[in-house]
C-alpha cells in the first residue's frame, strides 16, 4: 500500500507539472496559429511575440545584470570604451545566449532596465 501511495503521489506531481506546461503552451498550439489573422500572425512573428509575450527568464535577467554590473564597474573606475572592448570576451557567451533566446522587445526591455547592458550592446553593434 505504501508503494502504491508513493506512485500515486509521483503521478500526481507529474500530472500537475504536465498540466501547467500545457497551460503555458496553449497560446502556441496549431489551432491558435491557424485561427490567427495572417497580418496579426506576421506581426507577432516579426516582433518575436508569437502567441503572446513570454516573461524574461531568470537566466536572461541574471546574464544581463552580470554584464550591466561589469560595465558599471568599469565606468565607476573611470574606464573607457577601449577597456570595455578589451574585457568583453568573458561576457560574449552570456550576451549571445541572451540574443539567441530573446525577441527584439525583450532586448529593448533589458536595455531599458540595465543601462550597462545597453552600453555593452551598443558597443558591440558599433565595433
Amino acid at each position: 500500500m505504501e508503494r502504491l501511495t508513493g506512485q500515486v503521489k509521483a503521478w500526481r506531481e507529474t500530472l500537475t507539472a504536465t498540466l501547467a506546461l500545457a497551460t503555458e503552451l496553449k497560446p502556441y498550439t496549431i489551432e491558435r496559429l491557424l485561427a490567427a489573422d495572417d497580418a496579426e500572425l506576421g506581426a507577432q512573428v516579426a516582433h518575436g511575440e508569437l502567441g503572446g509575450r513570454r516573461p524574461l527568464t531568470a537566466e536572461q535577467l541574471q546574464a544581463a545584470e552580470t554584464i550591466d554590473t561589469w560595465v558599471k564597474g568599469i565606468e565607476a573606475r573611470g574606464g573607457n570604451e577601449e577597456q570595455m572592448l578589451a574585457g568583453m570576451y568573458a561576457y560574449m557567451a552570456p550576451f549571445k545566449q541572451i540574443l539567441d533566446t530573446s525577441s527584439p522587445a525583450d532586448m529593448d526591455q533589458l536595455c531599458a532596465r540595465y543601462p550597462g547592458f545597453a552600453r555593452f550592446a551598443l558597443l558591440l553593434k558599433s565595433a
